[in-house]
């Protein structure tokens, strides 16, 4: 699974403000459970993720779809909250991790039906006065600089968004969102810790989306950025590509990665990260999500309605024709030859051809 674009996720909440603003009244997401509805199916949905049994769905308003036949039925499961939920990912057939506005992330124990808060923006905002303090008397440039970023984030107050999250495994996670907010767990989620000096981002750039693949955590997002988790050395270390344009996701597997971004660009490593090539995927429209199914097709989607399918580890892609398309910004397998897609009009699965 890989959410949709960062400014596709902005845009949604501005809409999400300008309603609640519209309306007269402001009421806090983060203290109101997400209402009932029926037509969430059909509506706009922001990501999707599954095991071979179980897909969850995650939305505006703090939406939650869960389906245990493969995405032909799907129930509304309670969420804790009504802020915009952008990322889940599984980990695993049980554990199951979301995160959206307002700085969320709520976790799941069974699948997806019910849900606690792990994390949210005012608790985010503590954790950064925390490493402001213990940065206070650092007479370090690059601290310096930190330290001033810090100070602009924490003045802007808790409403900024994570854009996804991934585990290594059931303990070290990692959740990453704008300006170089990210976040790292070594007990499940229980208590995080701000890695923000460890990403080798400098200029404080948007960090878009996370994987795991060859037993490493991979990061991308903006002006070209892509960076591996180096557990040795306890930091991300930076990756050159030759697209210099913003990474929306990366997936990988079978000794392959592939990132991908705007303008249809992605570019591809059979070597571990160490070389990387532009691959034509043929797509029009900013590529938002991507997923490689068990049999090693990847399949891509985006914003323009486009699903593109690689039978050669993505190496070459070709586009599969359907007759209902929408802006899809996400897509995970769903069957042997199948796939779950989520975007502008809601989920729908597909086959391959």
């Amino acid at each position: 699974m890989h959410r949709g674009a960062g400014w596709v996720v902005a845009l949604c909440a501005m809409a999400t403000y300008i309603l609640n603003a519209n309306a007269g009244t402001f009421i806090d997401p983060l203290s109101q459970p997400a209402a009932p509805s029926d037509k969430i199916v059909h509506s706009r949905l922001m990501a999707v993720a599954g095991n071979d049994r179980t897909l969850v769905a995650v939305g505006p308003l703090g939406h939650i779809l869960v389906s245990d036949d493969r995405g032909q039925d799907w129930t509304q499961a309670p969420s804790p909250l009504s802020t915009d939920l952008v990322a889940v990912r599984f980990f695993g057939e049980r554990k199951v991790w979301a995160v959206g506005h307002d700085g969320v992330i709520l976790h799941s124990e069974d699948a997806g039906r019910t849900w606690v808060r792990q994390l949210d923006g005012n608790q985010v905002l503590d954790i950064l006065r925390g490493q402001l303090d213990r940065l206070a008397k650092s007479t370090d440039a690059d601290l310096t600089r930190t330290r001033s970023e810090l100070e602009r984030f924490i003045a802007d107050g808790a409403a900024k968004p994570f854009f996804d999250i991934a585990f290594l495994n059931e303990d070290e996670g990692f959740a990453v969102g704008p300006f170089n907010l990210a976040l790292r767990t070594v007990d499940g989620g229980k208590q995080w810790q701000p890695i923000n000096t460890l990403t080798e981002n400098p200029e404080g750039l948007h960090l878009y989306g996370l994987t795991v693949a060859q037993k490493k955590v991979w990061l991308v997002g903006e002006r070209g950025l892509v960076r591996y988790w180096d557990s040795a050395a306890q930091r991300f270390k930076s990756v050159d590509t030759p697209y210099k344009g913003s990474y929306f996701g990366i997936v990988g597997g079978r000794g392959t990665l592939l990132a991908f971004g705007m303008r249809g660009r992605a570019v591809r490593s059979i070597d571990d990260g160490r070389t990387w090539t532009s691959v034509d995927t043929g797509a029009q429209g900013a590529i938002a999500g991507g997923t490689e199914m068990s049999d090693g097709r990847i399949v891509l989607v985006t914003l323009a309605g486009e699903v593109l399918v690689s039978r050669t580890q993505g190496a070459t892609f070709k586009l599969q024709r359907l007759l209902k398309p929408m802006p899809y910004f996400s897509v995970v397998q769903a069957g042997p030859d199948s796939v779950a897609l989520v975007g502008a009009l809601g989920v729908r699965i597909e086959s391959l051809m």
